[in-house]
């Protein structure tokens, strides 16, 4: 029986479906090592910015740690705002601190994500790194780390990697 003569469904089912060529799955967070579980999600705000930092442009980790931890604090006072004075401008700019928080999160993790993916030849495209990055940021940052053989030993912000 030749391959012309194979019918469809004879095709898919001898062809080997390849998901990803990422080391790791994106959930796979507290697998080996939960000291970098709780350093990459409980400090993201600082993990995230010295990975851009690493492995994508120098200069940018001071200011994007200023500005994740600002905004981030800035929006834990909506329910000060909400349950105790009821200002709508408190409200609001407790909200739009959250969104420019969220908005620099994914921005930083998807640079990340894409570049890691282009230097490696990982199967994807930018539309899959910013899905992925907006759906499950923190376990995308989680993965990047154990993609670059980061562990609580080895971890330092060098890397040889960045432009």
């Amino acid at each position: 029986m030749n391959q012309q003569t194979l019918s469809q469904k004879e095709r898919v089912g001898k062809k080997k479906i390849v998901h990803s060529n990422w080391s790791t799955k994106i959930c796979e967070c507290c697998d080996e090592d939960c000291g970098m579980f709780l350093f990459g999600c409980i400090c993201a705000n600082t993990s995230v910015p010295q990975m851009f930092e690493r492995l994508v442009s120098k200069g940018y980790c001071l200011v994007f740690t200023l500005v994740l931890w600002t905004s981030f604090s800035l929006s834990l006072t909506i329910p000060l705002y909400v349950y105790t004075a009821s200002n709508i401008y408190g409200v609001l700019f407790g909200i739009l601190s959250l969104v420019s928080f969220l908005c620099m999160s994914v921005f930083l993790v998807y640079k990340v994500r894409n570049r890691i993916r282009v230097n490696k030849n990982i199967k994807g495209n930018k539309l899959d790194d910013f899905c992925t990055s907006l759906v499950c940021c923190c376990c995308a940052h989680m993965q990047h780390m154990r993609e670059d053989g980061l562990t609580v030993d080895t971890y330092s912000l060098t890397s040889s990697n960045a432009v």
